[in-house]
C-alpha cells in the first residue's frame, strides 16, 4: 500500500476532545437453539423435520422410520378441525371410530385410540376424549411401534403414533382471524394472535381461541367446540423455557353410530344393506356427549456448553366426559333392529414428567449424539356405566323413543395406573456421515390397579417390568437417497390370569409387539417419496380350554405385513402433490381364526391430493383429492366382506389484499358425488361423512 503526497490543505486536522466515558454493555447473543417451527418441504404440506420422542426433531432424511409430518399451513389449508380430517392425508392410517364423538384409528392394521395421542413428545398430557386443532403447529405420523421414543402408550397402542406439536409465536407478529361455515351449518370464529419481545426477541407468546355451533352433515347431529390455548416460551443464549396450557369443551348432540349385526344376521345377509340415505344417523334422540379438557405442559431446556444439553418436562391433564350412548344392531333380514341405550361418564387425572442430557462426543472416528431420559406417566380413572331403555325398530323406517332413565351416575374410582422407565439411544455416525447407527433400550415399568365400582375394593393388580431393546441403520447412498432397516418394539400391559382359570394368579410379562421394516427415501430437491416394507408380530393372552378347565396363557395373535409408498412436495412451480398407497395383509396366527384378515382392516388404501396454482388469477389455487380404501372384513370369521369405496373432494383457495390486509378465503367440497359407503371397523359398519362444504374467510392483520 503505498501513500500519496499531500498538501498542507490536505493534511489531517486534529481536535483536543474533553474526557469521554465509554461504557460497555455485553450483547447477549440470541439462542443458538430457538424453537422456531420446522422448516417446511417444498409446497409448505410436510415439514422436514418431526418430534421423535428422547430423539428429538431429526429430518425424515436423516430418520430410519416411515414418519409423516404435517405443517400448519396445511391443516389451515385443508381447513382440518381435528386429528380425523387431517390423517385421512395418510395413506398409513385408517379411520375407526364408530361415532362423531370418538376417536380410533388404525395405523398399519392395529388401533390407536385417542388417549394414545403424545404432546410435543409425551404421553397423557394432549386431550383424550376428543381433539382439535386449533392451537397445533404440527402434526407428526409415526407409522410402526414407537416403545423407545415414546413409552409405552396408555392404552397400548402399538401399531403408530401420533404427536401435537404446539403452536408458537413466530418472529414475525402473528395477526390472524377467520370466520367459516359448512360441514352441515355449523358456523365458526377463530382468532390466533402471537408476538415475540425482547431485544432479541427472546419471549413469545401466541394464543389460539376457537368456537364453532351448529347442525352436521349428518340428520339430527349437531356439535358444539369452544378452545382455548396459550403457548409462553423464551430462548436465551443457554436457556429455553415453554409453558402450554390449553381448555378445550366439545359436546355432541345425537351422534352418529354404527351398524352391528347379530352373529346369524352376518351370514345371513352376506353383505352390508345399503343405507337409505347419505345423510342416516343411527344415533339415538338424545344421546349426547360432554365432553372439557384441561391440560398443560412446562419444559426447560439448559445447554451445558455446545456439546451437552439436560432439560425437564412436567404436564398435567383432566378430562370429564359425560356420555349417552346407543347401540344399534340388526337383528332381522327384513331390517328389524334392536336399540340399547348406554350411560357410560367418566374422569380422569393424569400427570407425566420426563428428565433426561443429550450430549455429542467422539471415540475414534465415530461421532455419538447420546440421550439418556427418565420418564413417568401416571393416571387415576372414575368411570360408571348404565344399561338405560331398550327396544325394537327398523332400520328401513327408524322410529325413535329417545334416551330414557338417565338421571346422572356417581364416579367411583375404577382404575389407577402408573407407567414409568428410562430410555437410553446412541445416534452414531462414521467420519464420511454416509452411515449413521442408532442403538436404544427402554425400560418400562407397568403398574396397573383395577377397582370396583359398588364396593371400591381392588379387583385385580399389574406390576410388571421389561427391556424392550432397538436398532436401526441408514446408509445415505447419495445426496438425494437414504436407504434403512430397523428393528423396534410396542409394548402392552401382559395380563394376569382370572381367579376361574386353572393358572389363576399366573401374571404375564408385558406384551411385545415386534417390528421390522426397511425402507428407501429419495429427496429430489422439490419431490419426496419413500417406500417401506414392514412386518409387525403381535402377541396376546387368551383363553385356552385344556381338560379339565381353562387355561390363560399367551400365543401369536396376528401378524401385519405391507408395503407403504408415499410422496409429497412441489414438481412444478405452482403444482403440489401429497398422498401414497399402502398394501396390507393382516392376518390372525394359524392356530387363531384359521390365519383370517383381521377385521376391519382394509387391504389397501390410496390418497392423492393434487393442488394447483392458476397463474392467470394470481392468488387463485385449486385442488382435489381421490381417497380410495380396499376391501374389508366385518368379523374375525370372514363371514361378511365389506366393499371398497371411492370418495373425490373438491377445494379452491383465492389469496388477495384488502387494502393493506392480506385475505384469504377456502372453499371444499367433500364427497363431491355423494357416495353412500361404509367404513369398516372391528364387528362395526360406520357410514361416511354425506356431501359436505366448508367455507372460510381468513383475515391476517
Amino acid at each position: 500500500m503505498f501513500a500519496a503526497d499531500t498538501t498542507q490543505e490536505d493534511a489531517i486536522q486534529t481536535y483536543e476532545l474533553g474526557e469521554v466515558e465509554i461504557v460497555g454493555h455485553h450483547a447477549e447473543e440470541p439462542a443458538t437453539q430457538q424453537e422456531e417451527p420446522a422448516v417446511a418441504y417444498a409446497g409448505g404440506q410436510v415439514a422436514r423435520k418431526s418430534q421423535l420422542g428422547v430423539l428429538g426433531e431429526r429430518d425424515f432424511m436423516e430418520t430410519p422410520f416411515n414418519v409423516l409430518s404435517f405443517t400448519e399451513e396445511h391443516i389451515q389449508n385443508r381447513q382440518a378441525q381435528t386429528i380425523q380430517d387431517l390423517v385421512a392425508d395418510d395413506p398409513a392410517v385408517q379411520e375407526a371410530s364408530g361415532s362423531s364423538a370418538t376417536n380410533l384409528w388404525t395405523v398399519r392394521g392395529m388401533e390407536l385410540q385417542g388417549g394414545d395421542i403424545a404432546f410435543n413428545g409425551l404421553y397423557n398430557i394432549a386431550p383424550s376424549n376428543t381433539n382439535s386443532l386449533n392451537a397445533v403447529e404440527r402434526v407428526d405420523v409415526l407409522k410402526g411401534p414407537g416403545a423407545l421414543l415414546y413409552g409405552m402408550a396408555p392404552n397400548g397402542g402399538v401399531g403408530g403414533s401420533i404427536n401435537l406439536v404446539p403452536k408458537r409465536a413466530k418472529d414475525e407478529p402473528t395477526r390472524r382471524f377467520a370466520l367459516s361455515y359448512g360441514n352441515g351449518s355449523q358456523f365458526g370464529q377463530s382468532v390466533d394472535v402471537g408476538e415475540r419481545f425482547g431485544k432479541n426477541k427472546e419471549y413469545g407468546v401466541r394464543i389460539n381461541i376457537v368456537h364453532r355451533n351448529g347442525a352436521t352433515a349428518f340428520d339430527r347431529e349437531k356439535q358444539e367446540t369452544t378452545g382455548a390455548a396459550i403457548a409462553l416460551d423464551m430462548r436465551r443464549n443457554k436457556l429455553r423455557a415453554s409453558l402450554d396450557a390449553g381448555y378445550l369443551h366439545r359436546e355432541f348432540k345425537n351422534a352418529t353410530t354404527s351398524l352391528r349385526m347379530s352373529n346369524a344376521m352376518i351370514a345371513a345377509f352376506g353383505s352390508i344393506p345399503k343405507a337409505p340415505s347419505s345423510k342416516l344417523n343411527l344415533g339415538e334422540n338424545g344421546t349426547f356427549l360432554d365432553a372439557k379438557e384441561r391440560y398443560g405442559l412446562l419444559r426447560v431446556d439448559y445447554d451445558f456448553n455446545e456439546n451437552w444439553s439436560a432439560y425437564a418436562a412436567a404436564g398435567l391433564r383432566h378430562s370429564e366426559q359425560d356420555y349417552a350412548y346407543n347401540v344399534f344392531r340388526l337383528t332381522a333380514l327384513d331390517g328389524t333392529a334392536r336399540v340399547i341405550n348406554y350411560a357410560y361418564p367418566k374422569e380422569s387425572r393424569a400427570n407425566t414428567q420426563e428428565i433426561g442430557t443429550k450430549g455429542k462426543f467422539q471415540t475414534g472416528d465415530l461421532a455419538h449424539e447420546m440421550t439418556v431420559a427418565l420418564n413417568r406417566t401416571h393416571w387415576t380413572a372414575y368411570t360408571n356405566t348404565k344399561t338405560l331403555n331398550a327396544y325394537n325398530t327398523n332400520f328401513y323406517n327408524i322410529v325413535w323413543q329417545g334416551v330414557q332413565g338417565y338421571t346422572g351416575l356417581s364416579l367411583p374410582k375404577t382404575g389407577e395406573s402408573t407407567l414409568s422407565g428410562l430410555a437410553i439411544t446412541d445416534v452414531i455416525t462414521v467420519p464420511n456421515e454416509k452411515w449413521q447407527f442408532i442403538l436404544g433400550a427402554r425400560y418400562q415399568k407397568i403398574k396397573t390397579e383395577s377397582f370396583s365400582r359398588t364396593t371400591g375394593l381392588r379387583t385385580a393388580s399389574y406390576n410388571e417390568a421389561a427391556w424392550s431393546p432397538a436398532y436401526a441403520i441408514l446408509f445415505k447412498a447419495t445426496p438425494t437417497a437414504s436407504l434403512y432397516a430397523t428393528y423396534m418394539q410396542g409394548l402392552q400391559e401382559g395380563g394376569t390370569a382370572d381367579r376361574w382359570s386353572l393358572n389363576a394368579g399366573e401374571v404375564f410379562a408385558p406384551i411385545k409387539t415386534k417390528s421390522t421394516e426397511m425402507g428407501v427415501k429419495f429427496d429430489l430437491g422439490k419431490f419426496a417419496t419413500a417406500l417401506s416394507v414392514y412386518e409387525m408380530q403381535k402377541p396376546t393372552t387368551i383363553d385356552d380350554y385344556v381338560a379339565p378347565g381353562r387355561y390363560y396363557q399367551r400365543q401369536v395373535d396376528y401378524k401385519s405385513r405391507g408395503l407403504e409408498i408415499s410422496f409429497f412436495g412441489e414438481p412444478h412451480t405452482g403444482t403440489r402433490l401429497l398422498g401414497g398407497l399402502t398394501w396390507i395383509d393382516a392376518r390372525y396366527a394359524p392356530e387363531n381364526y384359521k390365519g383370517n384378515t383381521i377385521e376391519g382392516v382394509a387391504n389397501k388404501k390410496f390418497v392423492l391430493s393434487v393442488e394447483q396454482d392458476i397463474h392467470s388469477v394470481p392468488g387463485l389455487s385449486l385442488s382435489t383429492r381421490f381417497l380410495y380404501t380396499g376391501a374389508a372384513y366385518y368379523d374375525p370369521n370372514n363371514s361378511l366382506r365389506m366393499a371398497p369405496w371411492f370418495r373425490m373432494d373438491l377445494g379452491a383457495r383465492y389469496a388477495f389484499h384488502m387494502g393493506d390486509t392480506p385475505v384469504t378465503v377456502r372453499l371444499d367440497v367433500n364427497n363431491l358425488l355423494d357416495r353412500r359407503y361404509w367404513q369398516a371397523s372391528s364387528y362395526r359398519a360406520n357410514l361416511g361423512a354425506p356431501r359436505n362444504f366448508v367455507l372460510s374467510v381468513t383475515a391476517e392483520f
